[in-house]
């Protein structure tokens, strides 16, 4: 209830802010977009699919600008690198990241006292 609740207010904004709302905007391509963001950024946490969101967004605008027709197949190879290479996303890569380099600093540090 409350997820639908949200989806309505921001629906609801949308129509205001951007004074209509067309029918291409409820297809594929906008859920599969989400579920983008949402891998390339990190499942699991409220910032890695903002994090996701911005990164595959300035991407599109940067490919689109070259050559509109680039853009889907590298979103789908962007995508199936991110599921591959990073399954949790650039969240999890720099949680990752973090723990090895504070297991690194303690384990460091215990060896010199």
């Amino acid at each position: 209830m409350v997820s639908a609740m949200i989806a309505a207010l921001a629906g609801g904004l949308y129509a205001s802010f951007a004074g209509y709302v067309a029918p291409d905007l409820i297809g594929l391509l906008l859920s599969t977009k989400v579920i983008v963001w949402v891998a390339v950024g990190g499942r699991g946490t409220l910032i890695g699919p903002v994090i996701g969101a911005v990164l595959v967004m300035q991407i599109e605008r940067e490919l689109s600008s070259i050559n509109t027709s680039l853009w889907p197949l590298f979103i789908g190879a962007f995508f199936i690198a991110m599921v591959f290479l990073f399954p949790n996303g650039l969240a999890g890569l720099a949680q990752n990241l973090s723990a090895r380099l504070t297991r690194k600093k303690n384990k460091g540090g215990a060896e010199h006292a």
